[in-house]
């Protein structure tokens, strides 16, 4: 009996999760958390040569910051590099 519970809470959570993965991607500080591992990432395979601006960086008072192409790819470099490696970690354990 207790088995099913757990399962059965293990499922709520984890469909909790993958419906607030919207909400959790486009929080401020993940999406900028993922921005930078991006950053980074991008900046390292390329050698240097390819180097995106910060996600904090300032605008004119009044405006609103709109991102470029450039942050669109950080942010998904970072996303992808962080599921890589949490694919990677639970393979490991498997």
């Amino acid at each position: 009996m207790p088995s099913d519970e757990l399962v059965e809470f293990a499922a709520k959570l984890a469909f909790r999760a993958v419906v607030n993965v919207p909400e959790l991607l486009f929080n401020k500080y993940v999406a900028r958390y993922f921005h930078s591992v991006g950053r980074y990432v991008t900046m390292i395979i390329t050698l240097g040569f390819v180097r995106i601006p910060s996600s904090l960086r300032m605008v004119p008072q009044g405006t609103r910051p709109k991102p470029t192409l450039q942050d669109w790819l950080a942010l998904i470099v970072g996303i992808a590099v962080w599921c890589g490696a949490a694919a990677l970690v639970i393979w490991a354990y498997v």
